[in-house]
């Protein structure tokens, strides 16, 4: 089973710092943004102050606005989003050399 946690603005930096530490100089001053508004992943981007970033995807383990709707899902919509779920996480392993997973 994966260990999933939702990162947010102030976790991105230690993350590519700890997982990626070649990507930017240990003394760069680096912002990090959410740039993503829509309601399945997380998009964040960290940048230093000479414009070089990296884009971070995440997904969640639901949508985003079916926290809020949860009264209203439907036994089709529940399956939906089992299957959905199974989906991507066969995308995940089938690609697993093409993608960076968190740890």
């Amino acid at each position: 089973m994966i260990n999933i946690f939702l990162m947010s603005e102030p976790d991105i930096e230690g993350y590519i710092r700890e997982n990626l530490p070649e990507y930017f100089a240990a003394d760069e001053k680096l912002v990090c943004k959410e740039i993503g508004d829509g309601n399945l992943n997380y998009v964040f981007r960290l940048a230093n102050e000479n414009g070089k970033s990296i884009i971070i995807k995440q997904a969640g383990e639901e949508l985003r606005i079916s926290r809020n709707l949860s009264f209203l899902q439907t036994e089709e919509e529940e399956l939906r989003q089992m299957f959905f779920s199974y989906r991507v996480n066969m995308h995940r392993v089938l690609f697993q050399k093409f993608i960076y997973m968190m740890k």
